[in-house]
């Protein structure tokens, strides 16, 4: 009888401590899971944030590209002058496709 109760005891101690490093491993996965959680939430503010300044710059480059397409369908001066006007409508119609793949990538 004794020795049957060593023994339980025995077995008992060995699963309580198995419990506490249980215990201790599922503290440490839940502390991991809410660097995870605060870590994705951040990134997700972040994503939405540049995806309205990409979005906002995207507007605005196109409202001046509608702009500058209007002044050179208007356009009466030297040649100079258009060549110049010619090269901001390039140089406007390079950041209106570069916003529009950023602003598609971050969609």
């Amino acid at each position: 009888m004794e020795l049957e109760k060593a023994l339980l005891l025995g077995e008992e101690r060995s699963l309580e401590n198995q419990i506490n490093v249980d215990r201790s491993q599922l503290e440490g996965l839940n502390s991991s899971l809410k660097q995870i959680d605060d870590c994705i939430r951040l990134w997700k503010a972040e994503s939405l944030q540049s995806a309205t300044e990409i979005t906002a710059k995207l507007m605005t480059s196109e409202k001046e590209l509608q702009r500058l397409e209007k002044l050179h369908e208007d356009f009466c001066g030297t040649a100079d002058e258009e060549t110049e006007l010619l090269e901001r409508l390039k140089f406007q119609h390079e950041l209106v496709e570069s916003h529009k793949k950023v602003h598609y990538k971050l969609l």
